[in-house]
């Protein structure tokens, strides 16, 4: 594969290249080598995609046992609205088997 890029800083294709390329278990030599980019930059670029994912996410709409965080005016909404829903009772649906009680 040829240069993407002549610049000092990784392209976008370059970047997904990198992060696949290094979740598949490529070393940074085999990455640079395959991109034809400096092993300091694609190292760089590891280095901060690591420390990225180790920060912890201040605005999460999700907790840790991936439940979703749902606000009082929302849930309040959601009630009125299932509220205001007709009934879907369907007159074809019948219980097979049902045993009388004498």
């Amino acid at each position: 594969m040829g240069k993407l890029s002549n610049a000092k800083k990784l392209v976008k294709a370059e970047k997904f290249s990198i992060e696949g390329m290094f979740a598949n278990g490529m070393t940074i030599a085999e990455i640079s080598k395959s991109l034809d980019r400096d092993k300091e930059l694609v190292k760089g670029y590891i280095d901060s995609m690591t420390k990225d994912a180790d920060k912890p996410r201040e605005s999460e709409d999700v907790n840790n046992n991936g439940a979703a965080v749902m606000t009082e005016a929302i849930s309040q909404r959601i009630d009125t609205i299932r509220d205001n829903i007709p009934s879907r009772k369907h007159p074809a649906i019948h219980v097979i088997n049902e045993q009388k009680k004498n």
